[in-house]
């Protein structure tokens, strides 16, 4: 059963699949037992098509918007080489995910490192049932992220990201990409107690690119 929604939901879906892209984290994993919390802000410019003529089939001209969302993270290292990331955004989605440092060559004044990232999104929508109902649209998504650090307190972090179709397992949205490929590139500044990343994502929705520009920081204890 396909379920075609409104272009404020597709909006909506749009928005949190783009956003829990983010990234806002090096390859490097929490140490066991400690906490990491921050905040950040991301700005994404996308480009849509205007539909028009007869009916309303031919694409006439395109439109760029820019969207902030604002996000809460956090991250708990469980072993050494392992951690456990929550983040919530302002356009209501949760992401869980795993982080597995799978190679680190070097020290904290000159080390690189790679990584593997499993997540898992949960916003919630409203759809155009019958009844409407609400219902869970899940996502998700797996990163490869390398990081180096160039001093103990500078660094840069890159990451390739792959997400799957949306759905629920029942509900599939014709509008929304079979799959997606998006990459990030930050840089990051961090000491024993805190840590500060500005980035930048490029991705797709539907062949339409999207970038997005963000900074985030945040308190190590």
């Amino acid at each position: 059963m396909t379920i075609k929604l409104g272009t404020s939901i597709i909006l909506l879906i749009f928005l949190t699949s783009c956003f829990s892209i983010s990234s806002y984290q090096t390859a490097d994993t929490v140490p066991k037992g400690d906490i990491e919390l921050g905040l950040a802000l991301s700005i994404v410019k996308t480009e849509t098509d205007i539909a028009g003529g007869e009916g309303e089939d031919e694409v006439i001209g395109q439109k760029t918007s820019n969207f902030p969302v604002f996000e809460f993270i956090s991250r708990y290292g469980l072993l050494n080489g392992l951690d456990f990331g929550l983040k919530l955004t302002s356009s209501g989605l949760f992401d869980f995910d795993f982080k597995f440092r799978v190679l680190s060559f070097g020290d904290d004044t000159d080390r690189f490192a790679i990584a593997i990232k499993p997540m898992v999104s949960i916003p919630i929508v409203m759809g155009d049932s019958d009844n409407i109902l609400p219902f869970i649209v899940y996502s998700g998504r797996v990163s490869l992220l390398m990081s180096k650090r160039f001093t103990k307190v500078y660094g840069m972090y890159f990451a390739l990201n792959y997400s799957p179709k949306l759905t629920n397992g029942t509900y599939e949205f014709s509008d929304a990409k079979e799959s997606t490929f998006s990459a990030v590139l930050g840089v990051s500044v961090e000491e024993e107690s805190f840590w500060f990343r500005p980035e930048i994502l490029v991705s797709g929705y539907n062949s339409k690119p999207a970038i997005t520009f963000g900074v985030g920081a945040g308190i190590k204890f």
